[in-house]
């Protein structure tokens, strides 16, 4: 009897095919409007009345995918009884992971919700919070169905590719990512049995956590205490980086769930997820290197240039998402070079992971016929679209405005513009080495931040000039061409518009913007030795001894700084 009832109303056969049944389709609508409705950052922190509307433009678009067009099928096509098992362990993490989430939300707006909801203050604080709980933990459970569905479809098409990003690697390639992978852990591992700093910094005096500027302008600690990595609606995941949570759950989720079984390993959540972080640099470094064409001997001689940059170095010890959208962006650069039929999905990836990543849309289109431009185009919209409702985050449009002027203020407009280019030329400089830094007390506290940038750096103009005639020289090579564009995107946003100018926090984009500088660079040194390989392989080899020589002891002087302030 109740097998009959699970597959009437969960899966049904039609003309031979296994189709979900109309209770499925339900919750599963159901479960995308809890997305939505749930109280965190993109609801309370906006204009509360917005989330009803947006609530039922999720279910209405969720029904219609469901009954129209087969969602739940399409997204768990093929799925077999062990799969399901593991399914449902990835479930229970879910309903843990969003509960968790959810109520640090709610509790840390304690006061906009008690404005929204008055009725709540006849309860005292004690039973605010059990109250509380029992929703998040309700609402939690809600909201599974559909983010587990997301993570089967997303786990099997990783598998499938990365299955064939690693088949198309060689042995100079292999032996890299081994090497890579236990000197990035090893580095790891002492950064962070020296410090908190990056991931959870406390004031010695009164305990309390620190979230922002303790590394130049970063957010890790933020990020690291909201759980960004697998919450969809964290508050660091606003309009920039709007899907970001939604598109590294599925890598970060089974860390998560492994981090509580293993709860008496000390930070093992820090570890876990900057091993994953660490992996991710690897495979852009290693898909750069693939996409420039370096061959042979020289081919390990470039891994390990771009692996010592001061870019990559940093962004291996924090918890930005500047790690994943650079991955995500080189991947569609990739496949976009190669023909790859997954290139929309990665081009949904870069652009949800990081707004601005949708510069690079235009390389979507093919053919030569308008109307062929435009269905491609009109695709793409549609699908991102269709995600942005689906995973809650419409009320998010309803706090846009406010979320402009609030961002306003890292735009160095008021800067001068030589002024700005002088932050420009340092940053592009700072890709490579690390820029004049240090220990600076801002807003009460022990952080280490780049010094005032009052001179142009000779460096830095040095590099950017060979960046440019490389772009030329080499206009020829189809990723020459997109490095070169990337870096005139780079110039637009940072210079021109002045994005993060305001704060002197251009290393905060080193590594999203950074890598096409170093990519025209080894380009260049390509078509100027290309029948002298050992030449390049030596030229490769002491630019980036020399890097490390410059950039690891930097690196360990500032982490024994912060390590005064901010002990493991």
């Amino acid at each position: 009897m109740i097998k009959k009832t699970i597959r009437r109303f969960f899966l049904w056969e039609r003309n031979g095919r296994s189709e979900a049944g109309t209770l499925a389709r339900i919750l599963f609508a159901v479960s995308t409007a809890a997305i939505t409705t749930v109280p965190s950052a993109s609801g309370f922190a906006g204009r509360p009345w917005f989330v009803l509307p947006a609530t039922v433009l999720s279910l209405a678009l969720a029904l219609f995918l469901c009954f129209r067009y087969q969602l739940i099928e399409r997204l768990l096509e093929g799925i077999t009884p062990k799969q399901t098992i593991l399914l449902a362990a990835v479930s229970v993490i879910l309903w843990y992971a969003n509960s968790l989430n959810y109520f640090i939300y709610v509790w840390d707006r304690l006061e906009a919700l008690l404005y929204v909801v008055p009725q709540l203050s006849v309860f005292s604080l004690n039973e605010l919070n059990i109250l509380l709980k029992i929703c998040s933990i309700a609402a939690g459970g809600m909201a599974v169905f559909a983010e587990a569905a997301f993570f089967y479809w997303f786990a099997k098409k990783v598998i499938l590719y990365g299955r064939g990003w690693f088949s198309e690697s060689d042995q100079y390639e292999r032996i890299y990512l081994i090497c890579g992978y236990l000197f990035f852990i090893a580095f790891a591992v002492f950064a962070y049995t020296q410090t908190s700093a990056f991931y959870a910094p406390q004031t010695s005096s009164s305990g309390e956590g620190l979230s922002y500027d303790i590394v130049y302008t970063m957010d890790s600690p933020a990020i690291m205490r909201e759980n960004s990595f697998i919450s969809i609606n964290a508050g660091e995941n606003d309009f920039r980086n709007i899907l970001f949570g939604l598109f590294s759950m599925p890598f970060a989720l089974p860390l998560f769930g492994l981090s509580k079984v293993l709860f008496f390993i000390p930070n093992f959540y820090v570890y876990a997820l900057a091993a994953l972080q660490i992996a991710a640099v690897l495979v852009t470094i290693a898909t750069i290197v693939r996409c420039i064409g370096v061959k042979g001997i020289a081919k390990t001689a470039a891994l390990c240039l771009f692996s010592v940059s001061y870019s990559v170095l940093l962004n291996v010890l924090s918890f930005e998402q500047y790690v994943f959208s650079t991955m995500y962006l080189v991947l569609f650069l990739y496949a976009c070079i190669h023909a790859q039929k997954e290139k929309e999905a990665l081009l949904l990836m870069a652009g949800g992971s990081l707004l601005t990543s949708f510069a690079a849309s235009p390389l979507i289109l093919q053919g030569k016929s308008p109307l062929r431009w435009l269905r491609q185009a009109g695709r793409i919209c549609l699908s991102f679209i269709g995600v942005f409702i689906l995973f809650g985050q419409v009320p998010m449009l309803s706090r846009a405005a406010a979320l402009v002027q609030r961002y306003g203020s890292f735009v160095g407009g008021a800067l001068p513009f030589a002024d700005r280019l002088k932050q420009f030329l340092r940053f592009v400089a700072s890709v490579f080495v690390q820029p004049p830094a240090g220990i600076v007390v801002k807003n009460d506290a022990v952080t280490y931040q780049m010094y005032p940038v009052l001179n142009y750096s000779v460096l830095g103009i040095v590099l950017l000039a060979l960046a440019v005639f490389a772009a030329v020289y080499c206009h020829r090579h189809r990723f020459a061409v997109l490095c070169g564009a990337w870096v005139t995107f780079s110039f637009v946003v940072l210079c021109l518009i002045g994005w993060g100018t305001a704060e002197n926090g251009l290393i905060l984009y080193s590594l999203y913007f950074g890598w096409s500088y170093t990519a025209l660079l080894v380009l260049l040194a390509e078509k100027l030795l290309a029948r002298f390989y050992k030449i390049r392989a030596v030229l490769y080899l002491t630019a980036a001894l020399a890097a490390v020589s410059v950039n690891l002891p930097a690196l360990i002087d500032m982490i024994y700084k912060l390590a005064d302030s901010y002990p493991a």
